[in-house]
């Protein structure tokens, strides 16, 4: 049954919406992964351990995804085909052929493929995981205790021309990959062809851990301040995403709680809490003015997504335009 039924919301929202469909059709997202390697044999323990380690990595990313308001940078291009070597090197390339890879803090010794997700050494102080994922891939740390080093150092292999650097524009502390021809101008399609997601680390129990990035030429460091974690192990995560789409994800319970507020509060109330979990600083306005001009459309979209039993996700091009929105499965997925 509905939150709330459509006549009581359009009485609420009767000369408030233009009842503009602003969004195109929901995007699918593909779920063709590849994910090749040199896996080398392991004992069953060996094997345990890696399946446990890619369980805790799932639930650390399905929480900080929520605690972190889900600003996820990517395009909607479907998984590419990602690589890991027993050295360590991760390939991965996008359909159009763009290459991002990478060079793991530690080697790849006793790697196990888990359902798609590569893992290195289980048994190691800090276990890598790299999981092929839409748009781009998913690089993991975990931490197992006290003793796991606080900096993992990330050396990108970007095509000729390209280089990391820190986003200043107030996008949440991301790296994008760009061109020495596009330093100092707007980034779009034809400088940027990806991005680090900002930084993000939780321990055990679920509790955000500070984290952040730097940037050393081709380099990508992260640093984790563990100094206060009590709960082991603790997840840190660099994730690559192709092109230059931002995708913006309200979970099940955000959902909801921003249809209570509309329903309740009125629609001003309800656009401000769902801009707040916007964390990309340029598209808070966007997303206000998105609000203003279509409020029946978009609100509906949140209905729909509440009645399915799960969360909603914007899509917006990296200048701030809107362009598309998907319905994303049951509670948080």
């Amino acid at each position: 049954m509905s939150l709330f039924n459509r006549n009581n919301l359009k009485r609420y929202l009767l000369g408030l919406s233009m009842s503009l469909i602003v969004f195109i059709p929901t995007i699918g997202m593909s779920n063709n992964a590849s994910a090749a390697t040199n896996t080398p044999s392991v004992s069953a323990a060996l094997h345990r351990d890696a399946v446990n380690v890619t369980s805790r990595v799932a639930n650390a990313t399905s929480i900080a995804s929520q605690l972190n308001g889900s600003s996820q940078y990517s395009d909607s291009s479907p998984v590419p085909n990602v690589n890991l070597s027993t050295s360590g090197a991760v390939s991965a390339i996008a359909n159009d052929g763009t290459s991002i890879g990478m060079k793991l803090p530690n080697s790849a010794k006793n790697m196990q493929n888990v359902n798609g997700v590569m893992v290195t050494d289980p048994t190691a102080s800090a276990v890598a995981t790299v999981t092929p994922q839409s748009g781009g891939y998913q690089v993991a740390e975990q931490l197992s205790g006290p003793s796991a080093p606080t900096s993992y150092s990330y050396k990108l292999n970007l095509p000729t021309g390209y280089k990391p650097m820190i986003e200043t524009n107030g996008f949440g502390g991301s790296i994008v990959a760009l061109s020495n021809a596009g330093k100092g101008v707007a980034l779009d399609k034809t400088n940027t062809i990806g991005f680090i997601n900002p930084a993000w680390a939780v321990d055990a129990n679920g509790n955000s851990v500070p984290t952040s990035y730097m940037v050393s030429g081709k380099t990508v460091i992260q640093t984790v301040d563990t100094s206060a974690v009590t709960a082991w192990p603790v997840v840190a995560d660099p994730s690559v995403s192709f092109g230059w789409v931002i995708y913006v994800h309200w979970s099940h319970k955000e959902v909801q709680n921003i249809l209570i507020q509309a329903f309740f509060a009125g629609i001003g109330t309800a656009a401000a809490l769902a801009c707040d979990f916007i964390s990309v600083g340029l598209l808070i306005p966007v997303c206000t003015f998105l609000f203003a001009a279509s409020t029946y459309a978009v609100i509906s979209q949140f209905n729909t997504a509440y009645n399915r039993g799960g969360g909603l996700v914007w899509e917006f091009a990296y200048n701030g335009s809107p362009v598309g929105f998907m319905y994303v499965g049951n509670d948080w997925s």
